[in-house]
C-alpha cells in the first residue's frame, strides 16, 4: 500500500467568502471575527510597525473610503454595524453579560 498527498492552491473570491459567511450560524460568524483578530493582531505583533495598527484599524479605514463609492457594500456594512453598534453600547454601558 502507498500514500500520496497532492497540493492544490484554491482561489476564494469575495463571492465564495461572502456566501460561506453567510451559511454559517450566530456562532461561527463569531468565531470568524475571534479568527481575524488572531490573524491581524498576529500580523501586527511580527511587524508592530505595521500599517494595519493593532486590531487593523488603518484597513478598516481604507475599507470605509472604498465603502464610499460601493451603495450596495456600504447598505449592507451598516445593516450588520447598527445592531452590533446597539450591543457596543449595552456592554460599555454594563448591561451585556
Amino acid at each position: 500500500m502507498s500514500a500520496s498527498t497532492a497540493t492544490a492552491t484554491v482561489e476564494l473570491t469575495p463571492a465564495m467568502l461572502a456566501q460561506a459567511f453567510w451559511g454559517m450560524g450566530s456562532d461561527q460568524q463569531t468565531e470568524f471575527f475571534r479568527e481575524l483578530k488572531q490573524v491581524v493582531t498576529a500580523e501586527y505583533a511580527a511587524n508592530p510597525k505595521s500599517w494595519a495598527w493593532g486590531l487593523g484599524e488603518m484597513q478598516w479605514l481604507y475599507m470605509g473610503e472604498a465603502m464610499e463609492k460601493d451603495g450596495p457594500a456600504r447598505e449592507m456594512l451598516m445593516a450588520m454595524a447598527a445592531p452590533l453598534y446597539m450591543h457596543t453600547l449595552m456592554f460599555t454601558e454594563g448591561r451585556a453579560a
